[in-house]
C-alpha cells in the first residue's frame, strides 16, 4: 500500500509523486523491505526535487494470512490503529518526508499486528484538516467515532461513513485540500 503527497500543485507534483508509485512498484516486485524501499526513494527525491520540495508517503505491506502490516510512514501521519473492542492508537511517522536528508534511515518499528475485527486506517490531511464555516478542523476524535459506531461494517462501508461524517462536518465548505484513505480490517 502507498500513499503519498508531494508539495505544491500542478503537473511537476503529480509527476514526482508518480516517479514515487513507479519505484515503490518496483522495489515491492523486487521483494525489498519496506525500510529499503523508503531509503532508496529518499535518496532518489533528493537527487531529483528542487530544494524546498518534499513529499510525504506511506509505505505498507499487508499479509492477510497474519494479519501483519510492515510499514514506514515518512511525514504521513497520524496512523490510526482500532481494535475490535473500540480502543486505538494513534502512531506517528518514523521517518522525515522524502527529499530533505539524503542519508535519512527510518527509525525501526514493530510491524502492526491485526486480529480480526481491527482495522488499521490512514487518511490525508485533507480529512483531519477539514475546516467548517466556522474554521473548527474536523481532527481525528470524530473519525474514530465513525468507525466505533459501525463496528460490523467492511472498509468500503467505512470509507463512505467517514466521507458522509467529512462532508457533514465542513457544512458545503470546500474541502481545502484533497482527500485520500489506506483502510484495511481484518474480517477474520
Amino acid at each position: 500500500r502507498l500513499m503519498g503527497d508531494a508539495t505544491g500543485h500542478g503537473i511537476g507534483p503529480a509527476l514526482s509523486v508518480s516517479q514515487v508509485r513507479a519505484m515503490v512498484r518496483m522495489g515491492a516486485r523486487l521483494g525489498a523491505p519496506v525500510d529499503e524501499i523508503v531509503q532508496n526513494l529518499n535518496r532518489q527525491m533528493v537527487d531529483d526535487l528542487p530544494p524546498g520540495r518534499f513529499i510525504t508517503a506511506f509505505v505498507g505491506r499487508f499479509d492477510g494470512q497474519t494479519g501483519t502490516l510492515t510499514y514506514c510512514s515518512a511525514g504521513q501521519a497520524p496512523l490510526l490503529i482500532i481494535r475490535a473492542d473500540g480502543s486505538f492508537e494513534e502512531l506517528s511517522a518514523n521517518a522525515m518526508p522524502l527529499g530533505i536528508d539524503p542519508d535519512q534511515v527510518p527509525e525501526a518499528v514493530e510491524p502492526i499486528r491485526l486480529q480480526p475485527g481491527d482495522l488499521f486506517m490512514m487518511l490525508s490531511d485533507g480529512y483531519f484538516e477539514a475546516h467548517d464555516p466556522d474554521d473548527a478542523m474536523l481532527g481525528v476524535e470524530p473519525v474514530i467515532k465513525t468507525v466505533n459506531d459501525a463496528p460490523l461494517a467492511t472498509a468500503k462501508e467505512l470509507l463512505a461513513t467517514i466521507n458522509h461524517t467529512a462532508e457533514t462536518f465542513v457544512r458545503g465548505r470546500k474541502f481545502d485540500d484533497d482527500r485520500t484513505a489506506i483502510i484495511i480490517k481484518r474480517m477474520r
